[in-house]
């Protein structure tokens, strides 16, 4: 067992631990930063990797109330007339260390409202926000795991406060989650490990998501299967996989699909079959029950509480196509935790 693993065995606790210190201050801090996204022009999610990721949870629901985008923070770098004055720029890093993040802090020179979300409470990123919130999920030394689904649960927090939704509601949608987490730590190994062999060799996997939190778990995946399992990799919509890419389908072709809300039902189901047509080995994974051979089946719940419990299938998946593979789940061999090089 690796510390990777090790790290993902405690991601229920940590969620749950997370629930509970922002139940208790009543949810002070996500509705400060909900009423300083609210009052500004437009609203910026930056970071970079896994920091990117999580904002696609949560884009498309803030669209009815706000001006939402999300962009690299190495990006953002490159374009300094890009933020205006009255803008909120939602900076998001796990070490809150990173390089971009510095740098950004010197380009900006407070021209915006600034809201870091990060796990490091003595960082760099939290002394120098208007406003700081924490993802509580303790010492994470390998590829990102606990800190991802943590990140989301803030996320899906600030975003529930900006649209007048009842946090209870969201509270119980990712209480729901634990322990469908906890069952797949317990007894789903074995099971997602004849997942990974249907995906052998694992030299390019291809991610596809359909929903939200669907697109987030997709672009985490080809994050993280290249970091800790060294497969090639690449995240796409549904549609961003037809205009182009499908042409890839054939016998030596593996793709995992995400499905987290059931109106892209039909959407994916035709995709997959299609691809399976063309001899692509595929598995979808869904919080929806359907009529395909290939799915596994988190459980009925919401797309919150699908988000978390995806994001643990798509983490043992990993660490068994890594072992699969020879390699070191979830250890980094180049770079490390906190990059600091541009």
């Amino acid at each position: 067992m690796t510390g990777f693993y090790e790290e993902v065995m405690t991601q229920p606790s940590k969620l749950a631990g997370l629930l509970e210190i922002y139940k208790q201050e009543g949810y002070e801090t996500v509705r400060e930063a909900a009423a300083m996204i609210t009052q500004g022009n437009h609203v910026y999610f930056a970071g970079m990797g896994t920091s990117l990721n999580v904002a696609s949870c949560i884009l498309g629901r803030l669209s009815q109330q706000v001006s939402a985008s999300a962009l690299e923070a190495g990006e953002l770098l490159e374009m300094p007339g890009l933020l205006r004055e009255g803008d909120v720029l939602v900076l998001i890093s796990q070490s809150g260390e990173s390089i971009e993040i510095c740098r950004l802090f010197e380009q900006i020179k407070r021209r915006v409202k600034i809201i870091g979300i990060t796990n490091n409470e003595g960082s760099v990123l939290a002394k120098n926000s208007d406003l700081a919130l924490f993802l509580y999920a303790g010492t994470e030394e390998s590829i990102t795991n606990k800190t991802f689904t943590n990140t989301m649960a803030v996320l899906y927090m600030i975003e529930s406060v900006i649209n007048g939704k009842d946090l209870s509601e969201l509270e119980e949608r990712l209480y729901s989650a634990i322990p469908v987490m906890e069952e797949l730590l317990k007894t789903g190994k074995e099971e997602i490990r004849q997942w990974a062999q249907r995906l052998s060799p694992a030299d390019v996997i291809h991610f596809i998501g359909a929903g939200a939190a669907a697109a987030s778990l997709a672009q985490q995946s080809a994050l993280i299967f290249m970091e800790g399992a060294q497969c090639s990799a690449r995240a796409f919509s549904v549609g961003g996989f037809r205009h182009g890419p499908i042409e890839i389908c054939s016998k030596q072709h593996r793709a995992v699909l995400y499905l987290s809300d059931g109106k892209y039902m039909e959407k994916i189901l035709n995709l997959a079959r299609e691809m399976q047509y063309y001899g692509s080995e595929v598995v979808i994974v869904s919080n929806q029950s359907m009529d395909f051979g290939s799915h596994f089946f988190v459980g009925s719940m919401a797309e919150e509480g699908f988000a978390m419990a995806g994001a643990l299938f798509m983490e043992i998946l990993l660490y068994q196509v890594a072992s699969m593979r020879g390699v070191a789940a979830g250890e980094f061999h180049i770079t490390n935790k906190i990059c600091k090089k541009e």
